[in-house]
């Protein structure tokens, strides 16, 4: 799955990269098509244009600050130019790279080069930056979108399941992971690899440019957010599950059959109950003298009619 992740920035950089490194002519022909390559990256990417353009500013401004000692540059993709702020110092390298050049100081103390003169060693380093700096963008962009998907139910494909931990394919960059206290005993058998399977956002985490996803089958949140991919219209709280076997539901609305009988078929059959009405209505427990916590998952469930 990380090596399909990567296509995108591979064939990017078959097409750009190796056009800088043998020569400066190479090189000049990527900064006239500047625009064309940045949009097919961002296109093939995911990752918005100014983001692309950004990454790369700042690629090259580290690059050139690096290999020529100065502490601050500023890139200027439109002009193609690239200002040094020679205020802290003229080192040996930039002294020795554009001695007897037509390159002039300006008042500001400002020398701009042309991006097409920056030496080898300066575009390869760009190379390495960019490539870390687009990760890390990508990545960023990843965590942003499935941050927005907890708590709700999602599809994906079984990759392996080993003793503790079930790992998914979601479709893109982020890798799903269930353990094992998030299993639903009953149906551990369908776990399979290749089985289509929706799931519960628990939390996003991420390590590096990783993306890893919390995934359960055996949340008590489970059911009401598949009642809500199904009829997103209805607002549904969960009252109490035991897994595999019935769940209880509260709406602010009646369900139709067939959205019952979809979420029981996704559950393996197990029983749902929805109760419609208001919902915050205060649910009422037998014998409990004090109002009841959050903990509903733990304490046995009467709806009001049954209550003597």
């Amino acid at each position: 799955m990380e090596g399909g992740s990567k296509n995108w920035l591979l064939q990017f950089s078959i097409q750009f990269w190796t056009a800088l490194l043998p020569s400066y002519a190479g090189w000049c022909n990527v900064l006239k098509n500047i625009e064309n390559f940045l949009c097919e990256l961002g296109n093939e990417s995911g990752v918005d244009l100014d983001t692309v353009k950004r990454c790369l500013e700042k690629a090259i401004e580290q690059a050139v600050c690096e290999y020529f000692g100065v502490q601050d540059c500023d890139v200027d993709l439109n002009q193609q130019t690239v200002g040094l702020d020679l205020y802290g110092g003229v080192s040996g390298s930039l002294y020795r790279h554009f001695k007897g050049g037509s390159q002039k100081i300006q008042a500001n103390g400002v020398m701009e080069i042309e991006l097409s003169l920056l030496p080898p060693p300066v575009i390869s380093k760009c190379e390495e930056l960019f490539r870390a700096f687009m990760d890390g963008a990508k990545t960023d962009m990843v965590e942003r979108r499935w941050r927005q998907r907890v708590h709700n139910a999602v599809e994906g494909v079984i990759i392996e399941k080993d003793h503790d931990c079930v790992k998914v394919n979601l479709g893109d960059e982020a890798l799903g992971l269930m353990t094992r206290a998030e299993w639903t005993p009953r149906e551990v058998g369908v776990y399979r690899q290749g089985r289509l399977l929706q799931f519960y956002v628990l939390k996003v985490s991420r390590i590096g440019n990783e993306v890893l996803v919390y995934l359960s089958r055996g949340s008590i949140n489970f059911p009401a957010a598949l009642v809500r991919k199904l009829a997103p219209w209805v607002k549904v709280k969960a009252v109490k599950r035991i897994r595999g076997k019935k769940t209880w539901l509260r709406s602010d609305a009646s369900l139709t059959r067939s959205t019952v009988l979809g979420v029981q078929k996704e559950l393996g059959g197990e029983v749902i109950e929805v109760k419609a009405s208001l919902i915050n209505e205060p649910i009422h427990f037998h014998h409990q003298k004090h109002p009841p916590d959050k903990s509903y998952a733990a304490r046995p469930f009467f709806w009001p009619e049954e209550i003597s």
